[in-house]
C-alpha cells in the first residue's frame, strides 16, 4: 500500500507541471525560456524542501511512516494551489 500511496503522490506532483509551464509562458510571452525554467526551478526547489522533514520522520520513527507523511504534503500542494 505505501508504494501505491508513492505512486500516487508522484503523479500528483508531475501532473500541472505542464500546465504551470504553459500559464508561465502565457504571462511572459518574451521571455518563454526564463518562464519554463522560473516555473520548473521553482518545483524542485520546493521538492528538495520537502524532503528534509520526510527524512527526518524517516529517521526518528521509520521509512514506512515517512511514506505515509507524503499525501498531507500532496493535499497542503492541493490545499495552497
Amino acid at each position: 500500500f505505501a508504494f501505491f500511496s508513492l505512486a500516487v503522490v508522484g503523479l500528483g506532483n508531475f501532473i500541472p507541471m505542464g500546465v504551470s509551464v504553459t500559464l508561465a509562458q502565457e504571462l511572459l510571452p518574451d521571455h518563454r525560456g526564463f518562464a519554463s525554467s522560473l516555473t520548473l526551478g521553482g518545483g524542485w526547489i520546493i521538492s528538495s524542501f520537502s524532503s528534509v522533514p520526510i527524512a527526518a520522520v524517516a529517521e526518528r520513527i521509520g521509512l514506512l511512516t515517512a511514506f505515509w507523511v507524503l499525501p498531507v504534503f500532496l493535499a497542503l500542494g492541493v490545499t495552497i494551489a
